[in-house]
């Protein structure tokens, strides 16, 4: 893998591209690639609290999404990646159920007589056993992405306010 340093950042296809030429076969383990400058050779770290001493890496394994969410409302998005070959557990702790606390703030439909903001919470069964309890008492939701163009061609500003 010809790379000039360990966190040099590279699109998945570089990575996938790289890796199969030399003999790979697979997206790389980020902790087996060693760089073509020796004293630059250093190991990358995954799972710091400090997001930005953190060295991403792609893989090719697939990764279950998740919604955390508070009894206030405010939610985190939840990364489950399936096992990695390489490592038991490098999940980053920011983006794990057990760990996370990158909490936003969403807009819930309101309840029409009691104007109360409807969400899963301990209140509710966490919407009636829809998500499940965490042990920090917030509520797990799976979650269904779906990825759908929302316009046939490049639309102009005002398309896309009105689509908001």
């Amino acid at each position: 893998f010809n790379l000039e340093f360990h966190g040099e950042l590279t699109t998945f296809e570089t990575n996938k591209d790289e890796c199969e030429q030399a003999g790979g076969g697979r997206v790389c383990d980020p902790k087996s690639v060693l760089v073509n400058k020796p004293i630059q050779n250093t190991r990358p770290i995954y799972n710091s609290p400090n997001p930005s001493m953190n060295t991403f890496f792609w893989t090719n394994s697939g990764c279950t999404q998740q919604l955390k969410v508070q009894n206030d409302g405010m939610v985190a998005i939840i990364n489950q990646p399936d096992t990695n070959p390489f490592f038991i557990d490098e999940t980053v702790p920011y983006v794990d159920s057990l760990n996370t606390v990158s909490y936003i703030s969403v807009p819930w439909s309101k309840d029409s007589h009691s104007g109360e903001a409807i969400f899963p919470n301990l209140s509710n069964s966490c919407g009636n056993g829809a998500c499940s309890i965490t042990h920090d008492d917030a509520c797990l939701c799976s979650v269904l992405i779906e990825e759908d163009a929302v316009f046939d061609s490049l639309p102009s500003r005002a398309d896309v306010l009105a689509s908001l």
